[in-house]
């Protein structure tokens, strides 16, 4: 009888392994076979509907690739216009764009003072003595200074050299990015300005928020590129299966101009709404810390038709934020001045090195 019932349990164990072994056919080995041999098979058939797509500078190791179906003409249009006028710049998923890490702080293409991280300025961002006060700028290429090769030339380095005439420490960081909207330096603020813990912060954006976008704003974009930081996501991506799949799925799925223009009436960078909630965010968070806050409006020596809503912009930040921040009227910069292009490069709204001089001995005034 015992005999029995032990050849009974010695059959059952039996049959669960065998159930199981057949579970684990059915689950996880055929689909993975199907699934290898597709991944197979569609990289015979996808051949070039794919580019790794990096946006300028195709041997800088820090550069990140982005996949984008060359078809997809909304998406990839987007990220071009938002990168390749740039030539200092490297793709990044996380900001759509940022300049070039240089460790070895060598002249990139005449630009002086570019550090291990990108920006203008030390490599070493830290201030040890606490008796130092912190001045952090963020902005675009009006406060990197396009176009003023020397660092020693730009404005936020002018800046630091007259607080410091003065007898005080002071370290002013340049986190300036040329290109950049207030999207991506309320994404760049939100990295940094809880480590530098900053007494002041001086905001410049404006120009690239109003500029001509048909497809995607600025902060779709992000949404867009930001899943690609997922390791799951970027091993999957890797898989001739997954881009064969895109590729046909956004042929069909991949909704058609109207439908993005209708989420970006304005057609531009980054919507008026948002632009000033960028600006508040900033603001918020900065006097939550103790910093006070500037604010450098997008100036300009000649009137700009593509940029012709920039006037509007700057009242409207005036109006919003002139309790909460300090706005200097800089009257010299203003187009309305007779000696206002004198400030600006050929451009007429980046800064020159008489600028940079010129809203340096503003701002020492108003911090000293």
């Amino acid at each position: 009888m015992f005999d029995s019932i032990n050849l009974r349990t010695e059959y059952l164990k039996v049959k669960n392994v065998k159930t199981l072994f057949f579970y684990f056919l059915s689950i996880v080995f055929i689909p993975a076979l199907i699934i290898i041999s597709l991944n197979f098979i569609t990289s015979l058939l996808i051949n070039n509907n794919f580019q790794d797509f990096e946006f300028s500078n195709l041997t800088n190791q820090n550069s990140e690739k982005i996949l984008i179906p060359l078809h997809n003409d909304i998406l990839a249009e987007s990220i071009k216009y938002n990168t390749f006028n740039n030539k200092l710049t490297i793709s990044s998923t996380k900001y759509i764009y940022r300049v070039m890490p240089n460790p070895n702080n060598k002249i990139i293409h005449g630009y002086t003072g570019i550090n291990n991280l990108g920006f203008r300025g030390e490599n070493d961002l830290r201030v040890s003595d606490q008796a130092t006060k912190k001045i952090v700028a963020f902005g675009d290429s009006c406060t990197f200074g396009w176009g003023i090769y020397n660092e020693h030339q730009t404005w936020p380095y002018l800046l630091q050299d007259k607080l410091n005439a003065y007898g005080k420490k002071f370290k002013v960081i340049n986190l300036g990015q040329p290109g950049y909207s207030s999207t991506q330096g309320r994404a760049l603020f939100n990295d940094w300005i809880d480590n530098i813990k900053p007494n002041y912060v001086i905001l410049n954006f404006g120009w690239n928020d109003l500029w001509h976008s048909d497809y995607l704003t600025d902060s779709q974009l992000l949404k867009l590129l930001q899943h690609q930081n997922n390791p799951i996501f970027k091993f999957i991506s890797t898989t001739s299966l997954y881009q064969f799949l895109k590729l046909y799925s956004t042929k069909i799925m991949t909704p058609d101009q109207k439908q993005f223009r209708s989420q970006n009436p304005e057609k531009r960078r980054v919507p008026l709404e948002e632009t000033i909630s960028n600006f508040e965010f900033m603001i918020q968070k900065s006097r939550k810390i103790g910093a006070k806050v500037i604010i450098l409006l997008s100036l300009y020596g000649k009137k700009i038709n593509e940029l012709e809503n920039i006037d509007s912009l700057n009242l409207l930040i005036v109006d919003r934020f002139k309790n909460l921040a300090i706005i200097p009227n800089l009257e010299s910069l203003r187009h309305t001045s007779p000696s206002a292009e004198n400030f600006y490069s050929k451009d007429y709204f980046h800064f020159n090195s008489v600028g940079s001089t010129y809203i340096a001995e503003e701002f020492s005034k108003i911090i000293k």
